[in-house]
This record gives C-alpha cells, sequence and structure tokens, in this order.
C-alpha cells in the first residue's frame, strides 16, 4: 500500500503575465488559494514476471469559486483513477503500461476582471465539464 500528501502553495501566483514582444502585456489577475492533494495506491506482485499498480487521489483546484476560474485554464476539484502493470521480460528488460482517467466537478465561470489591467478581457460565464484519459507505456532496459 501506498499513500500521499503534497501541499501546493498556488497563493505565490498572483497574476499570469504574457509578455509579447510589441505589445502591451497580457495579464490575467489570479487569487488562487494553496491546494491539498490525497492519495492512496496498492501494488501487487503475484510473482517475478508481472507487477500490477493502482491509485486513486483527490486534488483540490487553486480557484475557490467560479469568479475565479481563468477560461484558458479551466480547473476544478478533480479525481484521478490510475491502473498500472509492468511485464518483466528478463532480468535486463521490461514494459510499464499505464492508463490513468481523470474526472474534472463539472463547474462554472462567471468572471469578471479582477483587477484595472483587465478591464479590456470583459465578462466570462458559462459552464464546463472536462474529463481525460492519459494512456501510456515504456520499455525500461537496465544495464
Amino acid at each position: 500500500m501506498t499513500a500521499d500528501y503534497t501541499w501546493t502553495g498556488h497563493s505565490r501566483f498572483d497574476e499570469i503575465r504574457i509578455q509579447s514582444a510589441g505589445n502591451a502585456d497580457s495579464v490575467t489577475v489570479t487569487r488562487w488559494r494553496d491546494t491539498s492533494r490525497y492519495s492512496v495506491g496498492g501494488i501487487y506482485t503475484p510473482n517475478q514476471t508481472w507487477t500490477f499498480r493502482a491509485g486513486l487521489a483527490y486534488d483540490q483546484s487553486p480557484e475557490a469559486n467560479d469568479a475565479e476560474r481563468i477560461a484558458s485554464i479551466p480547473d476544478s476539484d478533480r479525481i484521478w483513477y490510475a491502473l498500472g502493470a509492468r511485464y518483466n521480460i528478463d532480468k535486463n528488460n521490461s514494459i510499464d503500461l499505464a492508463a490513468i482517467y481523470v474526472h474534472l466537478k463539472s463547474s462554472t465561470i462567471n468572471r469578471k476582471p479582477l483587477d484595472p489591467s483587465e478591464a479590456s478581457g470583459g465578462s466570462i460565464n458559462g459552464n464546463y465539464s472536462v474529463n481525460s484519459v492519459t494512456l501510456g507505456m515504456q520499455y525500461n532496459y537496465r544495464f
């Protein structure tokens, strides 16, 4: 069994600033909060050939409410589901496979400019639902 707790200091990011030569900076003010991520998992090795892994994580969004969400970074609290396996071909060669499904809580955005530098951006209102699937494969050679 495995477990993890991670704290991230998102509150130190006051803004997202994009600089472009010859143009005024694009500034998005953030009022992010610090967040926590909790995860648990298990590893099962039935023999020397196979190892299986599974995990579950809850990851908080740094955006505390719909007025602070940023349209270009659609985020909300999320749950991660992960499965993986390692196949040992021999003592020097192995293959890892992984599948991760991330479900973000359906959310709304109701953002008005938080700072005068954002005034040209106008208001953004809407709903969104985001999910993702990641598949991975890795070949390992030990020497």
